[in-house]
Order: structure tokens, then C-alpha cells, then sequence
């Protein structure tokens, strides 16, 4: 799976072919799934995640019911780092590393975020609860771009959660947006 999912991106994404150094199972905390470690350019896949991909396949689509993630399926996981490598490669973002960053690709994602987030609070913040503010947050995400990706104020998980959803096909404006600025 994870081999054909890969080989899928870099026929979509020839620019990524090479970039990947390593892609490798490791143990890491079960609640991350994989992980992309920039400038090292190596994708590791939790070992106990990926042994069981039924399981995985259910932690997905919980997830993505939940508006947590931008796509249901147990690709996600590899979209989702593999959209890392495209913002490493591309050097968007890689300033929160130390390393170069392409600021004019980097300023257009930053936009592009600080819109959904705008979307997001102009959708929920009216509402009278925490409760009904956070289940309104969770049908935009599940509507727009997922929780995860818009949470995080570096951009990289905005940038790696448009990927995922835009590899999954059929993405949403927001992906699509993302991975035009970011290419």
C-alpha cells in the first residue's frame, strides 16, 4: 500500500520524485500515525498503525467524521506526510525549521489560512455555547478543511492536510488553493 500510494503522488508530483530519502516503520506514540521529518527529508509510519490497516482504515473515518482529518481513507497517512515533503521540498514554511523559506509561497498560504480560519469563526462564534460553537466548527471542518489543518498557526499541517484531501481526489477550494501556492 504504502509503495503504490507514493508511486501515485510522484506520478501527480514529479518534482517530490528523489526528495524522500527514507521511508521507514518505527515506534512512535500511538497517536501519531506517521511522521514527515523535515530536512531529513524521511517519512516513518507507525509501526502499530500500519500492522492492523482495518483499524486504521476505522481510526480514519472516525476522524474524518469528527472534522479532525481532511480525507476517511488509511492513505491519508501517507497523503498527509507526503504533503510535508511538498512544502519541504518547495521550502514553504521550512523558516519554522531554521531553514530557507520561499516567503512570497509562504505568504499566499498564510492568506489562504487566515481566510478559512475567518470562515471558520464567522460560521461558529455566534453561537451562544461552547458545545454548539464546537459542533458547528466540526460540520464547517467537515465542509471545508479539516481541524487539524487549520489549527496549527505554522501552516504545515494546513499545507499536509490540503494535500491529503486533494490527493483523495475531488478536493475542496481550500485544498486546491493550498497546493497552487504551494507548487
Amino acid at each position: 500500500m504504502v509503495a503504490s500510494e507514493i508511486s501515485k503522488i510522484y506520478e501527480q508530483f514529479p518534482e517530490l520524485k528523489g526528495h524522500l530519502l527514507e521511508v521507514a516503520a518505527g515506534d512512535l506514540p500511538k497517536n501519531v500515525v506517521a511522521e514527515y521529518t523535515f530536512g531529513l527529508r524521511r517519512m516513518t509510519l507507525n509501526r502499530e498503525s500500519f500492522a492492523d490497516l482495518d483499524e486504521l482504515a476505522q481510526l480514519s473515518a472516525e476522524r474524518y467524521l469528527a472534522g479532525d482529518w481532511s480525507t476517511g481513507t488509511p492513505g491519508r497517512a501517507i497523503w498527509h506526510e507526503m504533503g510535508h515533503a511538498l512544502a519541504d521540498r518547495n521550502r514553504v514554511n521550512n523558516i519554522a525549521f531554521g531553514m530557507d523559506t520561499d516567503m512570497a509561497r509562504l505568504s499566499k498560504v498564510k492568506a489562504i489560512r487566515s481566510e478559512a480560519v475567518q470562515s471558520l469563526q464567522s460560521f461558529a462564534s455566534h453561537l451562544p455555547t461552547q458545545t454548539q460553537r464546537e459542533a458547528a466548527a466540526r460540520k464547517w471542518a467537515r465542509d471545508n478543511v479539516s481541524l487539524y489543518g487549520i489549527k496549527d498557526k505554522t501552516v504545515q499541517e494546513f499545507i499536509a492536510e490540503s494535500f491529503a484531501e486533494f490527493e483523495n481526489g475531488n478536493p475542496r477550494s481550500w485544498a486546491r488553493r493550498v497546493i497552487e501556492a504551494v507548487r
